[in-house]
């Protein structure tokens, strides 16, 4: 692809000048570690149970530099809002980097239970507006994953056994084929251990028969998870 194509996406959207400080300014905000309205800063502690959830930009590897920093810039706008909509405002969360996705640690005083229907909701509107407003060049689409367990802070990030199994399910072959379909904007594929504790007892606002069960066989992991992918609109 040559570098000619990016602009007209950048255009659409407010330029390439204007998507880097954007980032910068959402990833500050992302990463503000002070208490507002009464509310603790999230703290990361060795061993604390948390909800862990990962995203990842489709085919974004096709985009030359500025439109990588653009489309960048405008999913972690997406998540900001989409997690402050249910809730969960920046203070109260982590967020680490993947390159074209990331990783958001969430602390039990937010129960996954409480929010995961909504944050699926959010993102899908969300990413439903951007694509609209979007030329092809920008379009995002974006596979999510989510699970639950202790997590190990240290220096560099966040580690574990947990958030391995978080991104083998979110990487596995089987969940990438369901989401082929170049019309699926957004996918969701939860853990076993996710799926039976939050999503089965049907609670929540999204039917678990909607869940289709998938097999993860990646590197040394081998487990079911379970996938879910909403209907595109009709045209």
């Amino acid at each position: 692809m040559g570098n000619s194509a990016a602009p007209s996406a950048l255009r659409l959207m407010g330029g390439a000048a204007r998507s880097v400080p954007l980032l910068g300014a959402v990833m500050a905000a992302l990463q503000r570690g002070d208490g507002r309205g009464g509310v603790p800063a999230f703290r990361p502690q060795q061993g604390l149970h948390c909800t862990l959830i990962a995203v990842d930009m489709v085919a974004s590897g096709r985009l030359d530099d500025d439109a990588q920093m653009f489309v960048r810039g405008a999913l972690y706008d997406i998540l900001d809002r989409s997690f402050g909509n249910v809730g969960i405002p920046a203070h109260a969360r982590r967020v680490d980097d993947r390159g074209d996705g990331a990783l958001i640690t969430v602390p039990p005083q937010h129960p996954a239970g409480g929010f995961i229907d909504g944050l699926a909701f959010n993102l899908q509107a969300a990413l439903r507006r951007h694509n609209r407003m979007s030329s092809d060049l920008a379009r995002i689409r974006l596979r999510v994953a989510a699970h639950a367990g202790p997590i190990y802070p240290d220096s560099q990030g966040i580690g574990g056994k947990a958030v391995v199994h978080l991104f083998r399910i979110l990487d596995a072959p089987a969940f990438k084929q369901m989401f082929k379909d170049e019309a699926l904007e957004f996918g969701l594929v939860a853990s076993d251990y996710f799926y039976d504790s939050v999503v089965r007892p049907g609670h929540g606002l999204i039917d678990p028969a909607l869940f289709q069960p998938l097999w993860v066989d990646l590197k040394e992991t081998q487990c079911q998870a379970w996938g879910y992918l909403p209907r595109p609109a009709a045209a």
